[in-house]
C-alpha cells in the first residue's frame, strides 16, 4: 500500500498498482476485547482511493443525512426523519480549501409503523432525491445514516431492498455514520439530524406542533403521513443545495393516499 502526501491511497502487488472493486473510506475506534466500533464508512465511487473524509464525500455531488426516531404517543408509534442535505467541494474546485454547504431542507412524519422505521425514510428520501427536478442522472448521490451498517453492501449490491421489495435507486449509495462521540463531518451533521427529530417529536407530544397538514393514508404501511420544509432553516448556510423537497406524492404512498 502506498499513502500520497493528499491522502491519496494505492493499493500495490508486485511493483503494480491494484484496481479493487469496493473501496470504502472509514474510522474505527477500538473498543478493548469487542469488536471495533464503525465512526463513519462512505463508500468510494472509484479509484484512486482517498483516506480523507472530505474527499470521499466530494466524489458525490450531494450528500443526504438522515436520523429518524421513533415515539410512543398516545399508543400510537410516532416517527420523524430529520435530512440534511450537503455538499462538499475540495482541492482546486475550492481553491485549496474544504468548502461545506448544509442545509436541513426536509423532514417526513409518519405513524403506524412498529419497525423499519429508518428504512422507510431511506426510501421517502429516494423519491424526492430521484423525483426532483435537480436530479441529476449523471451524477452520485450519497444517503448517510447510522442504521443497519451489516446491511448497507447487500443494498448498494441491489441484492437487498431498502424497504419492503423497492430497490435502491441507480446513482445513489448507502454510507454509515454513528452519532457516537467523534468529531467526523458525517457524525456531526448527523447528531444535528438526530437533536433536530427529537425535538420534533417532543413538540408532537406536547401540542406545540398539531396536525396541520397530516394526512390519512388507506392500507399501507403506515396510517399518516406529512413532509416538513425546512425543519431547522437556523442551521442553514450558503451554497449550492438544490431544493430536493418531497412532492404532493410520492411513488411509494401513492397506491394509499386517501382521496
Amino acid at each position: 500500500m502506498r499513502i500520497g502526501p493528499n491522502g491519496i491511497v494505492e493499493m500495490m502487488s508486485g511493483g503494480r498498482a491494484l484496481s479493487p472493486r469496493h473501496v470504502r473510506a472509514g474510522q474505527h475506534r477500538p473498543r478493548g476485547e469487542k469488536r471495533e466500533k464503525s465512526l463513519f464508512s462512505i463508500p468510494l465511487t472509484g479509484p484512486p482511493a482517498m483516506m480523507r473524509e472530505a474527499q470521499a464525500l466530494a466524489q458525490y455531488r450531494f450528500i443526504f443525512v438522515v436520523d429518524t426516531n421513533t415515539r410512543l404517543i398516545a399508543g400510537t408509534p410516532v416517527s420523524f426523519a430529520s435530512v440534511a442535505v450537503c455538499s462538499i467541494r475540495t482541492g482546486i474546485e475550492a481553491n485549496g480549501e474544504t468548502l461545506l454547504s448544509i442545509v436541513h431542507p426536509i423532514g417526513y412524519e409518519f405513524r403506524g409503523l412498529a419497525s423499519e422505521q429508518e428504512r422507510l425514510a431511506w426510501l421517502l428520501l429516494q423519491d424526492a432525491i430521484v423525483g426532483s427536478p435537480d436530479f441529476d442522472g449523471a451524477a452520485r448521490y450519497l444517503i448517510v445514516t447510522d442504521h443497519a451498517q451489516n446491511c448497507h453492501a447487500a443494498i448498494n449490491a441491489r441484492d437487498e431492498p431498502l424497504f419492503e421489495d423497492a430497490m435502491l435507486a441507480e446513482r445513489l449509495t448507502l454510507g454509515y455514520a454513528t452519532s457516537d462521540s467523534g468529531s467526523s463531518i458525517t457524525q456531526q451533521i448527523l447528531r444535528s439530524c438526530d437533536r433536530n427529530a427529537r425535538k420534533f417529536l417532543r413538540d408532537v407530544e406536547s401540542g406545540a406542533v398539531d396536525d396541520t397538514n397530516l394526512f390519512a393514508l388507506n392500507g399501507g404501511p403506515i396510517t399518516h403521513f406529512r413532509g416538513i420544509i425546512n425543519t431547522n432553516p437556523g442551521e442553514s448556510q450558503t451554497g449550492d443545495i438544490p431544493r430536493f423537497r418531497l412532492n404532493a406524492a410520492t411513488p411509494f404512498l401513492d397506491p394509499w393516499c386517501a382521496g
